[in-house]
């Protein structure tokens, strides 16, 4: 498993450069921890804008007999859906978003099989023409980033025969009151911060967490929970409340300009100058944005010009 970074440690490192280590004049919790997050926001947005790949997401979705709007999905970061796509016959086609102002233009009292056109209306998706008939569709969007949130402690053994993990350095936010939402738990993959399972908790003795198996929610904050531990769980995952990840997503630069931003706002804060500091953020600024430098290229040449074929035209009269 590869080296990663735990928020403790940005929240520690953070400490580090404003050289401020009383909790009451900058608290972990109330201070650096939501600037952190802020941070995240931030790049997420570059990436989004930049390099929005390792961000995309699909889910698959049936639609009832001559449905013409849905709701946008809960997790889609600012509402950004990239593509959406009907499925018909064993085949995806894709569907082009049109603005509002040309509803009008595509609606029409037509028999078809499945929907040609979308637009955005607020946080609802409409289709045009309206199908004749159920559908399924896929919507490629950008994820919404899980909220950083501390660990609770890094998984040393798992038994999935008996449904418990045991920790290092258990933390003292989870607990197992069954109706209090701190009983339910994420299990974080340490190398990349995506959130493997959630599980309720339904004995801590000791560093042992033991799983309930028939935990008093189906899903808690949009995530399901499981009634068992899964194979995938693995020493040195991590363990933190169902409300986030305790491992930012994406290390490096990532990572860093969390810390830097963090730093900033804190030193802001104490009332401290901060110009050489906002000079080096926009340094972990640029990495993020260049993200995307030395991998394969995506983009793709379309022949649209009207005058492709003829004679005597440049064929640089492309577009991307």
């Amino acid at each position: 498993m590869a080296r990663t970074k735990t928020t403790d440690e940005a929240l520690a490192e953070v400490r580090s450069l404003i050289d401020e280590s009383n909790n009451a004049t900058v608290s972990s919790v109330d201070d650096i921890l939501p600037s952190l997050n802020r941070a995240q926001m931030f790049a997420f947005d570059i990436l989004a804008r930049k390099y929005p790949d390792p961000l995309l997401q699909y889910q698959n979705y049936t639609l009832a007999y001559e449905t013409q709007e849905m709701a946008m999905p809960e997790n889609i970061f600012e509402d950004r859906i990239e593509k959406l796509e009907f499925f018909n016959n064993g085949y995806y086609y894709p569907c082009k978003r049109i603005s509002y102002r040309d509803i009008s233009e595509y609606e029409a009292p037509v028999n078809i099989p499945f929907p040609n056109y979308y637009c955005v209306i607020g946080r609802t998706i409409r289709f045009l023409p309206k199908a004749t008939g159920s559908f399924q569709l896929r919507i490629w969007s950008i994820r919404e980033p899980d909220e950083l949130v501390t660990s609770q402690g890094r998984i040393t053994a798992v038994s999935t025969s008996n449904n418990y993990i045991t920790v290092e350095d258990l933390g003292s936010d989870l607990t197992s009151e069954m109706d209090n939402l701190n009983s339910f738990m994420n299990v974080v993959d340490g190398s990349t911060g995506a959130i493997k399972q959630t599980l309720q908790i339904s004995s801590i003795v000791g560093n042992k967490i033991t799983i309930r198996a028939t935990p008093i929610r189906t899903s808690v904050l949009n995530r399901t929970v499981s009634p068992s531990i899964s194979v995938d769980v693995q020493p040195d995952d991590y363990v933190c409340v169902v409300q986030g990840t305790c491992v930012p997503y994406f290390t490096f630069p990532i990572y860093n300009f969390l810390v830097q931003y963090a730093s900033n706002e804190m030193r802001r804060k104490l009332e401290h100058q901060a110009q050489g500091d906002d000079a080096l953020r926009e340094i972990f600024e640029k990495q993020i944005e260049r993200s995307w430098v030395g991998r394969e290229a995506t983009l793709r040449v379309k022949m649209k010009s009207k005058h492709w074929g003829q004679k005597n035209i440049s064929r640089r009269n492309y577009s991307h």
